[in-house]
């Protein structure tokens, strides 16, 4: 089959961004495991509520009865713990907390 030269730059471009999501999607995951490795239960439920199913710190706070402030606080704590996971496994982590 003959490509000419734009369509060999569009499949190159493709496959990089195919690379470039199955890396992303790797590290997605690996978030995951560590999160659920080095969450406490209550942790586990705000960070799955929060980043599983999309909610808003305030939806997480009603469905848990506590405050948003305290949603707040608790998710900081857990992005912490999980860079930790991260740094300790040799991932280099930068964060804007």
């Amino acid at each position: 089959i003959f490509f000419d030269k734009s369509e060999m730059l569009n499949q190159s471009e493709h496959f990089t961004m195919e690379r470039q999501e199955i890396e992303e999607r790797k590290i997605y995951n690996k978030a995951w495991d560590i999160a659920k490795e080095r969450l406490n239960a209550q942790q586990w439920i705000t960070w799955r509520l929060y980043y599983g199913r999309d909610m808003t710190e305030a939806e997480v706070a009603r469905e848990l009865n506590i405050t948003r402030q305290g949603i707040h606080v608790r998710l900081k704590v857990c992005r912490k713990k999980v860079r930790k996971g991260f740094r300790s496994e040799g991932y280099r982590i930068e964060h804007k907390d």
